[in-house]
């Protein structure tokens, strides 16, 4: 997770529960921590369902073994204190979640197994964000070769557990403590806001927002608006770049039913999104200045998903949109 204000960001509705549980009276450190924990760990669980469930529409794809990682230095000020109080950290990069189907799971990897080697090349000097990309560069690489050899500190002991990895699509997901509504990627990491997931109670409608973003990489959209020239910001409601990011956003609407579908979320969740918690948003990569308004939004997602709702085979491939990954954006 990335963390920022901590004090200043609602619970997530999903972690309420979670943040008032414990043996006796929780700091307010504590309670917080308690609660990110936990809306990090259901965005990340959609994730990775998302990511295994649709390597047939990626290319490339990469070596997964199933978990969440965090780092200690990620936790500043008092925080620090009550992260490792609950995490138990022994060196930079621990797990924060092990995914109950995954790999890592059947592996014996457990939450707060502090790693400090992969296939005994010990991990780098990096620290927070930085440290826990290494680390997932480190584990997708030592994947393509086979099994993942992670060295562990487990109660102050040192163990090596052998991990069969699964194929997943790339990129990462990181929760985002903003109080703004928002999702967005540069085409490798997904940041979805503590505000936008507080907002939406449904998994299969925080799966839409997840499945639009992971379309634009899929579709390598960010790299091919770069090349494009296409400007962001101000300059993103004139002309081309206007036109290009509007397509852009509209394949990835379309494409994101079907990633829904092959991970086993329904896929009219994205439509009831558009006709609830979206309607009522505005700004950012919900804007209309780019964007469809809400309306078309909804109409389109469900013409979409009753198309890949009929496809007969699973995974569902939109072939024709896949194919204009490789295509540049005129």
């Amino acid at each position: 997770m990335l963390l920022g204000n901590i004090a200043m960001v609602p619970i997530p509705a999903h972690a309420e529960s979670v943040a008032s549980t414990g043996q006796g009276p929780q700091s307010t450190d504590i309670m917080q921590l308690r609660a990110l924990h936990a809306a990090d760990q259901r965005l990340a669980t959609i994730f990775w369902r998302i990511s295994t469930g649709n390597v047939a529409l990626c290319d490339p794809t990469r070596a997964a073994i199933g978990v969440l990682l965090h780092a200690r230095s990620s936790y500043e000020g008092s925080y620090r204190d009550a992260a490792q109080k609950l995490f138990h950290f022994a060196g930079e990069v621990a797990v924060e979640s092990v995914f109950a189907d995954g790999p890592a799971a059947t592996a014996g990897l457990e939450p707060n197994d502090t790693i400090i080697a992969v296939n005994g090349s010990p991990l780098g000097d990096e620290k927070g964000p930085e440290a826990v990309a290494a680390a997932d560069r480190a584990i997708a690489t030592a994947g393509r070769g086979g099994v993942v050899r992670l060295t562990i500190i487990r109660n102050d002991e040192r163990h090596t557990i052998a991990i069969t990895p699964r194929k997943a699509c790339p990129g990462r997901v990181e929760l985002d403590v903003e109080s703004g509504r928002g999702a967005e990627t540069d085409g490798k990491v997904i940041q979805v806001s503590t505000a936008m997931v507080n907002a939406v109670p449904s998994d299969d409608q925080l799966a839409a927002i997840l499945a639009h973003e992971y379309s634009h990489v899929i579709l390598r959209h960010p790299e091919r608006l770069t090349a494009a020239g296409v400007h962001r910001g101000l300059l993103s409601v004139f002309g081309k770049s206007h036109r290009l990011i509007r397509l852009t956003e509209e394949q990835a609407d379309r494409l994101s039913v079907y990633l829904m579908v092959n991970a086993g979320y329904d896929p009219m969740a994205a439509s009831r999104f558009w006709h609830g918690v979206g309607r009522q948003i505005s700004g950012g990569f919900l804007s209309s200045g780019t964007h469809m308004g809400w309306k078309q939004r909804a109409e389109m997602t469900a013409r979409e998903a009753r198309k890949a709702l009929a496809m007969p085979t699973r995974p569902a491939i939109p072939a024709a949109l896949l194919e204009t990954r490789n295509k540049p954006l005129k």
